[in-house]
């Protein structure tokens, strides 16, 4: 009797309808089918067996293991989050999650971030909008770690200046035989100058332009598989990826000579200046960034 209230209940109907769904590690436990399965989004677990019903989306990087483990095969001491990877870090981090999740959350669709950076979603019904669902893909997929570097400087870690964002190339690596295992792509942004930039578009446009370019620079690596430098250098998927990002605002930029009067010969500038306008009037502009 008891197994069959379970069945019914599907935590929306029945006598078990106030039941909190969500168990061990944090995990919903889905009793739609009677199973009473944890889903973890990259897989389900069978608490019974102790072991995942499909195999592990990253088991190749983990030969010695059987694909089906949990945790390793030590749940004790390990969890498993979702199997999948979109990590925002650095000084900045929480202001650049924030205009992410204004961007792309809703009452259907609710990112969170955890202490580690990493950002997961959950979802009421299957009806999302067009960020939502390149969000959603960038999460599930188990081949590749998109990690989006939120400095209040206007430098790469590699000493670059950028404006706003930068693309920072990615890392393939392969299995024994040739097999794209994960590709780790890199993209540091300055949160700060992105909020200036969104003035006219709306928060988070920029982030999810610079999100999905690093997100599209892996896939291109990924069919390739070759890794791919930054921006800057020597074969970079920079112009393919940036092509394929979301939308960002356009970036227009201003040079000063010396005595504060604008010009157009790079010999005689001494300041630089980045702003955004509206497209439909472009007397009015904001000034995101300058240099020096």
């Amino acid at each position: 009797m008891k197994k069959e209230l379970f069945k019914k209940s599907n935590h929306g109907t029945g006598l078990l309808a106030s039941v909190q769904p969500y168990k061990y590690t944090g995990k919903e436990l889905d009793r739609e089918t009677g199973l009473d399965w944890y889903d973890s989004q990259a897989r389900m677990l069978d608490p019974a067996t102790g072991r995942t019903t499909t195999m592990d989306p990253m088991c190749e990087k983990y030969y010695p293991m059987s694909p089906y483990l949990w945790c390793g095969g030590n749940p004790v001491n390990s969890i498993d989050i979702d199997g999948k990877e979109l990590r925002i870090g650095g000084v900045m981090s929480e202001d650049a999650f924030n205009q992410l999740h204004t961007k792309v959350s809703d009452k259907n669709f609710i990112l969170e971030m955890g202490k580690d950076g990493l950002v997961v979603y959950s979802m009421a019904n299957t009806k999302l909008s067009k960020n939502q669902m390149r969000i959603k893909e960038i999460i599930e997929d188990s081949a590749i770690s998109v990690y989006i570097d939120a400095t209040n400087t206007y430098e790469t870690a590699e000493g670059d200046y950028f404006v706003a964002g930068a693309f920072g190339g990615n890392q393939v690596d392969n299995n024994d035989f040739g097999k794209v295992v994960k590709v780790t792509a890199k993209q540091t942004v300055n949160p700060c100058v992105l909020e200036k930039a969104d003035t006219y578009t709306g928060i988070g446009t920029s982030l999810m332009h610079e999100i999905t370019e690093a997100y599209e620079g892996a896939k291109i690596s990924e069919s390739t598989k070759i890794s791919s430098p930054s921006s800057n250098r020597p074969n970079s998927v920079y112009d393919k990826a940036h092509k394929k990002a979301t939308v960002q605002p356009t970036i227009y930029y201003r040079m000063y000579d010396k005595n504060g009067n604008e010009t157009k010969f790079k010999d005689n500038a001494k300041k630089l200046e980045w702003f955004v306008t509206p497209y439909y009037d472009s007397k009015y502009e904001t000034v995101i960034q300058t240099m020096p």
